[in-house]
């Protein structure tokens, strides 16, 4: 697996963690929120204000925690795919080079015999040794 497959794979998994707490705790922080805003208050607040407060914040804490998951798992759908194709096109351009060497190497063999070179059945020829450019043995 590539590095930033790796690197991307965190970060789905720390958006959408990130978001299932936020979202299963979103009560826990909008009652605290809500009581900071009641203690901020001089005169006093009416109730029905209050729990109005209350369900506010609990509401952006599950927005935020719905946002954060949807976007980690969107990465994550998105990194499985971009990692499935990339890895497809890699190996279809493996296999053209491979192909293209082949061509390569068999129309080498061709222009050799074309100009008049004969392989000698009794004495067999030398192995060519294998350096960058020469990937072709006889």
């Amino acid at each position: 697996m590539a590095k930033h497959v790796k690197g991307l794979t965190w970060l789905v998994l720390l958006l959408m963690l990130a978001g299932l707490i936020l979202i299963f705790t979103s009560v826990h922080f909008g009652i605290a929120r809500g009581n900071s805003w009641l203690m901020r208050q001089v005169e006093g607040s009416d109730s029905e204000i209050y729990y109005m407060v209350i369900e506010t914040y609990t509401a952006s804490f599950m927005m935020i925690g719905g946002i954060l998951f949807g976007a980690g798992l969107l990465i994550g759908i998105l990194t499985f795919f971009t990692s499935v194709l990339f890895d497809e096109a890699e190996e279809t351009s493996q296999a053209e080079l491979r192909l293209k060497e082949k061509r390569r190497c068999v129309s080498k063999e061709r222009a050799e015999n074309s100009y008049g070179i004969e392989k000698d059945n009794h004495n067999p020829p030398l192995r060519r040794a294998r350096l960058p450019g020469n990937s072709c043995t006889e």
